[in-house]
Formats: C-alpha cells, structure tokens, sequence
C-alpha cells in the first residue's frame, strides 16, 4: 500500500519477480508400492526478485531495474549420421551460438488527487495520448504501433466496437 505524504511524494514499498519455468530440470525420488525408489522428472520455477523502497514525486515517473540476465545459446542440428562423420561431417551439420542479454525495467509514475475532477482530467488526457481508441483526436500519433489506416476514426467502424471501447469518467 503507497503512503501519499504531505509533499504529496508517494513512498512505495515494491517487489518486482521475473520468474520462469524450467522444464524437467530436477528429480525427485518416488517411493514404489513394492519397496522401491523411482526417479521422477519434474519442472522447477526459476525466480529472481527485487525489493525496493522509493519515493517518488506527484506525476513524475520513476525507473526501476536490475533484473538483468544473460544467456549463451548454443544449437546443432545435422543430418542423421552424416553430421556424425569425422570431418566430413562438418558439411552435413550447422552450429549456431549467440549471447542476448534482457533487462527488467518498470517505469512507475504516482499521481496524488485531491479531487475527482482532477483524477478525471489527468485520465482524459492519458487517453487522448496513449489510445488507439476510435474517438481519439489523432490517431495517428498515438503510441506509433499501428498504420493510421488500421486505426478506426470517428463516425467510421463498427457501432458495438466503439461501445466496447466507450471511455468511462466520473464526470458523466
């Protein structure tokens, strides 16, 4: 839960995860019904986390990070048993090796309201920026992730998308 302070800072206490399964990467022993032990194969979850206490200012973002990870990627794939030939087997086969690297970065930016009028203005005008919604203004600026021609403009497309899309406010 943020505590708005009287500067109307925002402090927030977060804990960022990026988790992810690894498949068969562990065996665990199973007792049989005769007395016996079976190995049996299963997936484990990888987690790595971040905890954090910051405090950010009213309506300024802030960038947290730190969740980084690299990996080598390392593929063959060959032709049955020619790829097994000694040096002749080098043309019947093909090794790929590659690094990448991906961070996690949140980008958070705390808006303190006094007033419902002022919670709504701030929305409006996040919606008028980032939408693609079919009564934005100019679509064609926003968020850049599609053609303009694919983005429906006001009075055209389909009347029950344009009620789904339909922005709620407290003002009416």
């Amino acid at each position: 839960m943020p505590n708005i302070n009287a500067d109307r800072t925002v402090t927030l206490r977060l804990l960022l995860e990026a988790s992810e399964v690894l498949p068969q990467s562990a065996n665990i022993p199973v007792p049989t019904g005769i007395g016996g032990v079976v190995n049996q194969t299963i997936d484990t979850v990888r987690r790595r986390t971040i905890t954090a206490t910051l405090v950010a200012k009213d309506s300024l973002t802030v960038a947290v990070g730190g969740l980084i990870e690299e990996r080598i990627h390392d593929t063959r794939s060959q032709v049955p048993l020619l790829g097994d030939i000694p040096l002749r087997g080098l043309l019947a086969r093909r090794q790929l090796t590659g690094k990448s690297r991906s961070e996690l970065i949140v980008l958070i930016r705390p808006y303190v309201f006094n007033t419902p009028a002022e919670s709504e203005a701030v929305s409006r005008e996040g919606m008028t920026r980032l939408s693609i919604h079919p009564e934005a203004p100019i679509p064609e600026r926003d968020l850049k992730t599609f053609d303009p021609e694919q983005v429906p403009g006001a009075g055209e497309g389909d009347d029950r998308l344009r009620e789904i899309l339909r922005f709620h406010s407290l003002g009416g």
